[in-house]
């Protein structure tokens, strides 16, 4: 297996997931049985970080420790590009359209980075001495939802600028964006769990939030159907979420680990 798994992805089509490695392998496995498909070695000697599902092209976008992307055939596990031109430190990544990635680093930058070529189109420093932790992308308003620090940030991509922020009480360490919603779910260290949206002037307003019995969290997505949220905490445990919509719209019950 995989010496400690640092990411997982999901295919738009919800049929397969993918997982990165310290080892700076990822792999493929069939949902929902879990069946291996394949096992690759994106890197030889980096830890595998965060990962980007290429749609157009079918492939897996991947960052390293150390700033180097590479791309891997989603259905053969065959790395077909690998490029070290970010020459910055990794820590999360999106693809923010066919044609850009951008990359998080650990000392507070944004580096979008030509997804055909490898080559930085430009970089946006956020703020120095910070973790970027997570991003998550919004097609429609071409904004970026950052967490950073101990703070959220909305970057509108057009612009080239930071439109929006807000001071959090504890770290936020993973982000992603619910599209039927059109909300943002934050995973903060502590074990505390909010819901966010942007309003028109582009302020950052709570929605909702729950507590995952005060443990630390790693993770937060959706589950494949798009029905739940999951979590992934300090114990190793995956929980799955329901509102708890009949008592109050701010509270959330575990469904199981």
């Amino acid at each position: 297996g995989q010496v400690e798994v640092n990411s997982l992805a999901v295919a738009p089509s919800r049929s397969h997931l993918y997982s990165s490695g310290d080892d700076g392998s990822l792999a493929c496995f069939k949902l929902p049985d879990g069946e291996l498909v394949w096992r690759c070695k994106a890197f030889e000697a980096e830890r595998a970080y965060d990962m980007a599902y290429d749609l157009g092209r079918s492939r897996i976008f991947c960052i390293s420790h150390l700033g180097t992307l590479a791309a891997v055939d989603a259905s053969s596990g065959e790395r077909v590009e690998k490029w070290n031109s970010p020459k910055t430190d990794g820590a999360c990544l999106a693809l923010i359209n066919e044609d850009t990635i951008v990359v998080g680093t650990n000392h507070g930058k944004l580096v979008f980075v030509d997804a055909n070529a490898g080559e930085v189109l430009f970089e946006h420093e956020l703020g120095p001495y910070q973790k970027v932790s997570s991003l998550a992308f919004d097609k429609k308003l071409n904004r970026l939802f950052i967490a950073i620090g101990y703070s959220l940030i909305v970057f509108d991509v057009s612009k080239r600028q930071v439109v929006g922020s807000l001071a959090t009480p504890d770290q936020a360490i993973s982000v992603f964006h619910e599209d039927s919603s059109n909300t943002y779910m934050v995973a903060m260290t502590s074990g505390v769990i909010h819901r966010y949206r942007i309003g028109d002037e582009n302020e950052i307003q709570v929605v909702d939030g729950w507590v995952n019995d005060a443990t630390r969290l790693f993770a937060i997505t959706t589950s494949p159907d798009d029905k739940h949220v999951l979590t992934l905490d300090a114990n190793g445990e995956v929980r799955r979420w329901q509102t708890k919509s009949e008592v109050k719209r701010s509270m959330f019950a575990t469904e199981d680990t």
